[in-house]
């Protein structure tokens, strides 16, 4: 059976073998089951339209970023979030995004929040925080690093990777 192609891709030709092609960098299809390389018109999730009258699509700049496809400009970042590779706005490293309702009715706002305490996250992205091995905890929230998991009380040992029990 066919199988329509995602944005953001095309197939000149869609059969059950053929595969779906990615459209030129920056660019992207504002709908799926597109069958041409001229059906990606829209800037990519990360891409804002040239500037000068110039054709195509560029990155969002370090300090802006774009999470949906279109031909709308690239906003700054929340504070203390940071542009990905990607062009989007990502939580740093030692922090997750996290959805919360203010209020009943209100609607979602999403925030960061440090890695808490015996855990850690060390690229900037949307990630979650990953454990301390056995026998090891951060002593702060926000840690970006497996090396800054030493061991815990009642542990001995070399920190991160050799924590046991004490005799």
């Amino acid at each position: 059976a066919c199988t329509a192609c995602s944005n953001g891709t095309y197939a000149a030709a869609p059969t059950a073998s053929t595969a779906c092609s990615a459209c030129p960098p920056g660019l992207w299809t504002p709908q799926a089951g597109r069958s041409s390389a001229a059906d990606c018109t829209v800037c990519a999730p990360g891409f804002e339209p040239a500037s000068g009258g110039s054709a195509g699509c560029v990155l969002c700049a370090a300090g802006s970023g774009k999470n949906e496809a279109g031909n709308s400009s690239c906003t700054p970042c929340p504070p203390q979030w940071v542009t990905s590779s990607a062009g989007q706005c990502v939580p740093p490293a030692g922090y997750v995004a996290v959805s919360v309702v203010v209020s009943p009715g209100a609607p979602v706002e999403v925030v960061l929040e440090a890695c808490p305490i015996g855990t850690f996250k060390p690229q900037a992205g949307l990630g979650n925080c990953t454990s301390c091995p056995p026998g090891t905890t951060t002593f702060a929230a926000g840690a970006t690093s497996l090396y800054q998991c030493q061991c815990a009380a009642g542990s001995c040992g070399a920190a991160p990777l050799g924590c046991t029990p004490c005799p």
